[in-house]
Parts: structure tokens; C-alpha cells; sequence
């Protein structure tokens, strides 16, 4: 369903349809879906490109399949999904573009960032690291996207030098270990020790344990453990 001008035009052919609006409220459109399932593959992707931890070809095209293969299960049309990574950035950008010039007050994005990123540096220890995730955030989405979440604020100097110090020397080591092994990657270690720490302390705390039906939970902390 169209979004914008076309919204008389859903709740028509909803009623169309007999769907009861009281008891299922407004489905989800083609095109809030279609974005939802860009950000599980194309983003993704893109910010593995941004960190230095880029798939070659073949392996996007075959993540961006998976994902359209979801996509298809859930209902989203063909001309909504891509296959490349040019096809993907595309039909991304417009589609932000879209949101942005239809984007209705008041905005939830600025306090719903705040949030997070308070939690986050609610369970990293070192002051001077707490900064850390908005900076990378900042790297991976943009100004513009940063400037909307209103997480481009200033932020402490040192912790900004020192986070563009270790990922310029993550970067040198990468590429100097890539030399002698295609598969070397410090990033990668450095991604999968930040995000097991902070992923026990969010989502697995004692204090405040995950809720989830017990086979899914045995399935989350089997992965954690992997």
C-alpha cells in the first residue's frame, strides 16, 4: 500500500476487504517492510564495507538472496527486493528520501537514540571508551542520519582522538595481516569480543534476564556461548 497521499486509498481497499481496522489495526505497507528488510541486508553489508570487512561479490549477492528469500516469505512483492549492492544503496536512498520529506511530528528517533546509546555506555567500564558506540555509529550511517538522531553532539576530545587512533591502527594491521592471510582480520576479533560483552551484559544479566519462550532462550545462549 502507498504511503503519504495514497493512505485514503489503503483504508479503502482495506474495507474493500472486509479487514476489521478494530481489531487488527493498519498492516504494515510494501514499502515500510521492503526498508525494514533492506536494513538487515543491505545495511549490514554496507557497514562491513565501511569497517574494512568487505565480502567479496558472490557472498553479498548470496546474503542479499537469504534475505529476499524472508522477505518473500513475509508477503513483501518482487520489485521491492534487490540482488545487487548498487540495486540496494538505490532503492535505499530513496526511500529515506521518501520518509524524510513525509516525516510527521512529533519524532521519536532523537530520544529513542539517546536511549540506547545511554545503555551502552551504561556497561562499558572505561570512561574515556564510553563514547565509543555513537562514534562508530556516526561512521557507519553518516552525518545526515546522525544529524536526524541527534547524535552528532560534541563529545569529549580525547575519547574522539583515541577512537580514531585504535580504528586507524586496527585498519593498518588488517591490511598488513591480509598480506600473508586473505581471512586476517583484527576488526573482526575486536567486533566479536565488544559484541559478546555487551550483548551478556544487555540481553543475558542475571538481574535482568532475557524473555523469551525457553526454547528460544536455550537457542540465544547456546549462541552466546559459541
Amino acid at each position: 500500500a502507498p504511503a503519504g497521499g495514497g493512505r485514503s486509498m489503503m483504508y479503502q481497499t482495506l474495507y474493500a476487504r472486509d479487514w476489521n481496522l478494530a481489531a487488527k489495526g493498519l498492516p504494515c505497507n510494501q514499502e515500510e517492510q521492503a526498508y525494514t528488510l533492506l536494513t538487515f541486508g543491505y545495511v549490514v553489508l554496507r557497514g562491513l564495507r565501511t569497517l574494512g570487512l568487505k565480502l567479496d561479490a558472490h557472498d553479498e549477492r548470496a546474503v542479499l538472496h537469504a534475505w529476499n528469500v524472508v522477505g518473500h516469505l513475509v508477503g513483501i512483492r518482487r520489485e521491492l527486493m534487490v540482488f545487487e549492492m548498487d540495486e540496494a544503496e538505490a532503492l535505499f536512498a530513496r526511500m529515506q528520501a521518501r520518509g524524510r520529506a513525509e516525516l510527521q511530528p512529533p519524532d521519536a528517533r532523537p530520544a529513542l537514540a539517546g536511549a540506547l546509546f545511554g545503555t551502552l555506555a551504561g556497561v562499558i567500564p572505561l570512561r574515556l571508551a564510553k563514547p565509543f558506540p555513537q562514534l562508530l555509529c556516526r561512521r557507519l550511517i553518516g552525518r545526515e542520519a546522525s544529524h536526524e538522531l541527534a547524535i552528532d553532539g560534541r563529545l569529549p576530545r580525547l575519547s574522539r582522538l583515541l577512537f580514531a587512533l585504535l580504528m586507524a591502527l586496527v585498519g593498518t594491521i588488517d591490511a598488513i595481516g591480509r598480506r600473508f592471510s586473505p581471512d586476517f582480520s583484527l576488526a573482526r576479533l575486536v567486533t566479536r569480543v565488544l559484541g559478546y560483552h555487551l550483548l551478556t551484559r544487555l540481553l543475558m544479566d542475571q538481574t535482568r534476564p532475557l524473555k523469551l519462550p525457553g526454547r528460544l532462550l536455550g537457542q540465544a545462549q547456546g549462541t552466546m556461548q559459541g
